[in-house]
């Protein structure tokens, strides 16, 4: 199981969002530290980009980085301005 990193922009993001899509968003990412070999996360590496990886939950982007031991989310955003 990886370790969850919130950075403090991610946190600020998740805050404006209703409380359903907060869990629900909560819950993908806390799944995909538990299993992340698991193909049904859907999980994307992004090509030249910094946060390396992409996690899609319904119309939200979930953007971290993988690290050995942890993922460190650094976004949460509407799918529209997460490639931005």
């Amino acid at each position: 199981m990886l370790e969850v990193i919130y950075l403090r922009r991610a946190t600020k993001e998740l805050k404006f969002l209703p409380t359903a899509e907060q869990l629900r968003i909560l819950e993908r990412v806390e799944a995909y530290a538990a299993d992340p070999d698991n193909p049904r996360h859907a999980v994307l590496a992004l090509v030249g980009e910094k946060p390396t990886c992409r996690l899609r939950v319904g119309d939200w982007r979930v953007l971290f980085d993988r690290l050995e031991t942890s993922i460190e989310v650094r976004a949460v955003r509407h799918r529209r301005e997460a490639y931005r």
